[in-house]
């Protein structure tokens, strides 16, 4: 379950994110909203965006892939590993061109981008680095 942080996080990403990018660049939404990754495999990233020019990929249920997507890492040691390792090679595979983890015990971000079929890290941030 997400905890209260964990929450302001991720809608303090999402508004973010749709204050820079709304209308022009592309929708961003907040979880629960399903990403559909390949046939039967179903996500519910914590922020999801979707540039202008893929819209055509949102339906009325579900998304079918993204171009950006957020996981706000939890403590517990599984949500860690699934979030840094096992969604990692997901989103890879689903070919989801961005995935930023946002890691708040190690007050950190990380952007990775997609490079053939796995994720390449193009920076990490710290919390100073980010003005927090």
């Amino acid at each position: 379950m997400p905890t209260t942080s964990h929450q302001w996080i991720v809608l303090f990403l999402c508004e973010s994110l749709k204050a820079f990018a709304y209308p022009n660049l592309g929708l961003a939404l907040a979880a629960p909203l399903p990403v559909r990754l390949w046939p039967g495999t179903i996500r519910e990233p914590d922020v999801v965006f979707m540039l202008t020019e893929n819209r055509k990929q949102i339906g009325k249920d579900y998304w079918n892939g993204a171009d950006l997507v957020m996981e706000v890492v939890s403590d517990d040691p599984e949500a860690r590993r699934r979030d840094l390792v096992k969604k990692r090679a997901e989103y890879a595979r689903a070919r989801i061109v961005d995935y930023w983890i946002v890691d708040p015990k190690l007050q950190q971000i990380t952007v990775l981008r997609l490079r053939a079929t796995k994720y390449l890290k193009l920076s990490t941030f710290s919390q100073t680095e980010l003005g927090a």
